[in-house]
């Protein structure tokens, strides 16, 4: 339960202290005197957005701090292990505190740092609160199944399912990652298949390119070489001036010669001998130098096209042939790579197919267990709109499914639409009125019907097997909007019945609800020295007598007023 709470700096309330009791806490005062600004502080303690248009006016900063009894609670205590803490056991209380800067929010849990997650993790054993906007949440279908599934205590069910749900979404995300892969590596593949095979039609060879511009240069000169060959020749053998071997031949002799007389030319002569002999081999190579320099006139411009495409290449792949070579080789392998990393998705199509399977096995049981419970939370909140003097209402779940035809998950022969809280739409309906059909509570509901139907459904709730772990304190903000007279007078038991099994805390404006506080705070706003200040002041029976007189008589109190006040406190305490 909340014990205290404690709001400083925020909105009109400079610093404002309220200590709740056990059973029914009600909270009223004027119209603006602050009454759901308590509730909005109690909200910003377990995690509520941090809002610095909350911050009281030319402050800079502000401070809700709530101390909350966790004594009998061994749920909530699993809660706070379950969320990394570990709550000491000899202290009977959390407190949570909350500070409001212009540049952002902290929290603290028990003294030490925490985060505003961490406060909404916990929120759901702590407190729950019910205002205008809860009641309206009635009017958005999708928390309709969220309601049912806490009445059918479905939580193992949900969890399969979300479980199951949650496989089968990465197997989809996984499969349309492999044929996205798949697609983006076919397109990678064909793009080096057509480099190799431009590559490959040429089929370039190492230093080739080298060997033909030597082979071109020469077929460029052929004529010039002949010539020079042919002169070269003659100047060795046939010089009419005398040919440089007879001339050789002639010095040799005279070597010879003069050997004979001085054993010193001995060497002289042996050089002389070889150098003949090396011009001899120089003219023989030039003799047959010629054959070689006759080549087909074609062979220049086939030689020509041949460098032509070794050089287009050579642009495309890094400028020279060896680049050229070395992009083939990387092509070649990154084409084997790519070849070898597509996963079948085959084989992932499979693995959806089975766990789809086994996601509409749980869905089917999750909708059959809210198909009888359905049934039973009809009757219950019916008998609850009853005690509310709404007698005559019928109200019915109605449970629906939505093919879809891309959907996996198939029962019945039909591809439904799936998510992760299983196949089913639950969509609530009502007839205030005997002889009229129940209809979508958007289309039928008045703001009072939906207050006493959102209590009809928290008694049913609270006391049904699925809030095991339910919030110790409940909180009703304007649950009285829309009603009056005796339906005020029931919504106000309903309230008292409710805090005898869990704490309530209520704000409203109707003295029949009022009178039945087990304590009693009045909410008042004063303008002092130019600034508006509220305050939260604490009954005792003689104040809650005036309080509850005021109520009922607005501004003029007369002492029938304050009788009859005491009369409606005296009847319900």
């Amino acid at each position: 339960m909340l014990q205290y709470l404690r709001i400083r700096r925020l909105a009109i309330m400079e610093d404002v202290e309220i200590r709740f009791a056990e059973g029914l806490n009600l909270l009223t005062g004027e119209t603006g005197a602050g009454k759901s600004i308590v509730v909005d502080a109690l909200g910003l303690a377990v995690g509520g957005r941090a809002d610095a248009d909350f911050i009281r006016t030319g402050e800079d900063s502000a401070v809700v701090e709530a101390v909350f009894s966790v004594a009998g609670r061994p749920d909530l205590t699993e809660a706070l292990r379950s969320c990394g803490l570990d709550p000491d056991p000899e202290e009977d209380s959390i407190i949570i505190r909350r500070e409001l800067g212009r540049g952002g929010s902290r929290a603290f849990l028990n003294g030490s740092p925490t985060t505003a997650g961490m406060l909404r993790r916990l929120a759901p054993w702590l407190v729950q609160v019910h205002g205008q906007q809860q009641h309206q949440a009635l009017l958005r279908e999708d928390s309709h199944r969220v309601l049912l599934d806490a009445f059918a205590d479905a939580d193992s069910l949900l969890r399969k399912v979300a479980t199951e749900h949650q496989a089968l979404s990465a197997l989809l995300s996984r499969l349309e990652d492999v044929s996205t892969r798949r697609a983006q590596t076919s397109e990678r593949v064909d793009l080096l298949r057509l480099r190799l095979a431009e590559i490959d039609a040429v089929d370039p060879q190492t230093g080739e390119d080298d060997e033909l511009r030597g082979r071109r240069e020469l077929l460029d000169h052929a004529g010039e070489i002949a010539t020079l060959v042919e002169q070269s020749r003659l100047l060795l053998e046939e010089s009419e001036e005398g040919s440089i071997l007879t001339q050789v031949a002639h010095l040799e002799g005279n070597l010879r010669q003069l050997a004979a007389y001085d054993p010193d030319m001995a060497g002289a002569l042996e050089e002389s001998a070889a150098a003949r002999s090396a011009l001899l081999d120089l003219a023989a190579g030039l003799r047959s130098r010629p054959l070689e320099t006759e080549f087909d006139p074609g062979e220049l411009d086939r030689l020509q096209q041949r460098l032509s495409a070794l050089a287009g290449l050579a642009r495309k792949h890094g400028g020279s042939l060896e680049s050229v070579l070395a992009a083939r080789d990387d092509a070649r392998a990154k084409l084997e790579g790519l070849q070898a990393d597509l996963e079948d998705p085959e084989v992932l199509q499979q693995e959806v197919r089975e766990n789809a399977g086994r996601l509409a096995v749980a869905a089917d049981k999750l909708s059959r267990l809210r198909r009888r419970k359905a049934r039973a939370l009809q009757e219950a909140v019916e008998k609850e709109l009853q005690e509310l003097a709404m007698g005559g209402t019928r109200f019915q779940v109605e449970l629906s499914r939505d093919e879809q035809s891309d959907s996996p998950v198939q029962l019945g022969g039909k591809a439904l639409r799936c998510d992760a809280r299983g196949v089913d739409t639950v969509r609530f309906l009502m007839s205030a009125n005997p002889g009229e059909d129940p209809r979508p509570l958007t289309r039928i509901a008045s703001g009072g019907e939906l207050s006493r139907l959102m209590l009809a459904l928290e008694g049913t709730l609270r006391h049904g097997a699925g809030r095991k772990a339910a919030a110790g304190c409940l909180v009703f903000d304007e649950v009285d909007a829309g009603i009056g007279g005796r339906v005020a007078a029931v919504v106000g038991g309903k309230l008292q019945r409710l805090a005898r099994a869990r704490q309530v805390l209520c704000v409203t404006h109707l003295p029949q609800i009022a009178s039945r506080a087990d304590a009693h705070f009045r909410i008042e706003k004063k303008v002092e020295r130019g600034r508006t200040r509220t305050r939260v002041r604490p009954l005792d029976r003689d104040a809650r007598v005036a309080e509850v007189a005021r109520m009922l008589g607005g501004a003029r109190v007369t002492r029938a007023t304050r009788e009859h006040a005491a009369e409606l406190i005296g009847k319900t305490s």
